[in-house]
């Protein structure tokens, strides 16, 4: 059964959801756990995209956006898309939509990530009572 975690951050900050995204993805890396970033949309897997480049200065985690052509012939740590199931297995999803994805029951572990920002805890309670319906054990995880 996948494990579900919640990340809660205190930040009001409009982008803390996506650095949280790129901090996990790194630990995600060390570990040798493939991981599938899912977006809202295109701009939003291209704006991390940008963002795992950038996040921090001497550390690079090897991702792409991903289609499934590219994804067979040049698999990456971590991938990034909004409107695609990724069709290997991989162990980690982070969930970045406001929707939760049709498919997330196939990965071992699968993370939302919660900003101090009140539509957005509308939106994760309605999720945590979603999966909590549906017998999964959930972990939260309190972020300063």
């Amino acid at each position: 059964m996948t494990s579900i975690d919640f990340y809660i951050s205190e930040s009001t900050d409009a982008s803390i959801r996506e650095l949280l995204a790129c901090r996990l993805s790194e630990k995600a890396c060390q570990t040798n756990a493939a991981t599938y970033i899912h977006t809202q949309t295109e701009q939003h897997s291209q704006q991390l995209d940008k963002l795992l480049w950038d996040f921090k200065e001497h550390s690079f985690i090897p991702h792409k956006l991903y289609n499934h052509e590219d994804a067979k012939k040049h698999p990456h740590p971590v991938l990034i898309g909004h409107d695609v199931e990724p069709e290997k297995n991989v162990d980690l999803l982070i969930n970045l939509d406001n929707k939760i994805p049709d498919f997330y029951s196939r990965f071992e572990r699968m993370i939302e990530i919660v900003s101090n920002d009140d539509e957005q805890r509308k939106l994760s309670r309605q999720h945590y009572k979603f999966y909590k319906d549906r017998g999964y054990i959930i972990n939260t995880h309190n972020i300063k």
